[in-house]
């Protein structure tokens, strides 16, 4: 499998550390690119070992964005498939509002 290993760290305050109840993550990441310009009403909720953007968030609390830069989905640890379940939970909380996870 191409790509790098990298513990991520979480922000506490973040709405990834309440999805995941962790300071942080394991992930296999094969991206290229990361995050360096962040665009209005975004934050960073983790990073890896080197200081690296791995993960976006709303700042507005009517909106539930959260975004990392790895496949939760395709891990297959606990904390991963917390990710992806809490994307799956909020789609069915909620399904008129308008939900984003990359």
């Amino acid at each position: 499998m191409r790509g790098a290993n990298h513990t991520i760290t979480i922000e506490r305050d973040s709405l990834l550390y309440e999805i995941v109840g962790s300071d942080t993550v394991k992930s296999h990441c094969n991206h290229h690119q990361i995050a360096n310009a962040i665009g209005g009403n975004l934050r960073v909720n983790c990073r890896d070992d080197d200081g690296m953007i791995h993960g976006l968030e709303s700042c507005e609390e009517n909106r539930w964005i959260v975004t990392v830069q790895w496949h939760p989905e395709r891990c297959e640890d606990e904390l991963n498939n917390k990710i992806f379940k809490g994307f799956i939970e909020k789609c069915k909380e909620n399904k008129k509002t308008k939900v984003c996870f990359f």
